[in-house]
């Protein structure tokens, strides 16, 4: 049995893991609209913590929460499918639906 001291210090590395995780997955999504948009780009992706709780969120969109993540279970690979596909699926079917609203 490890020491109570050496199981909050894993279990925190682990938490941070995935904190930095969810930061290079929005910062590889706002590389990809930088490149589209340019510099000018106003409109960005956006993670939020406040330590249990992290959302990824495009402007006030929310995208994917801890709460209530929506990623498709794959039993093949005993894991949910991958974050960064499934942000951009969410926000590509936005997309489309905005797309119909022309006015």
């Amino acid at each position: 049995m490890l020491p109570l001291k050496i199981l909050r210090t894993l279990k925190n590395k682990k938490k941070m893991s995935k904190e930095i995780d969810y930061i290079k997955i929005v910062n590889n999504l706002n590389e990809f609209v930088n490149d589209k948009q340019g510099d000018d780009y106003i409109i960005n992706f956006s993670y939020t913590t406040n330590g249990w709780y992290h959302c990824i969120e495009w402007d006030r969109l929310l995208l994917w929460d801890s709460e209530t993540d929506g990623r498709e279970w794959i039993e093949d690979e005993n894991d949910y499918e991958d974050l960064e596909e499934y942000i951009k699926k969410e926000f590509n079917n936005y997309c489309d639906t905005l797309n119909t609203l022309r006015l």
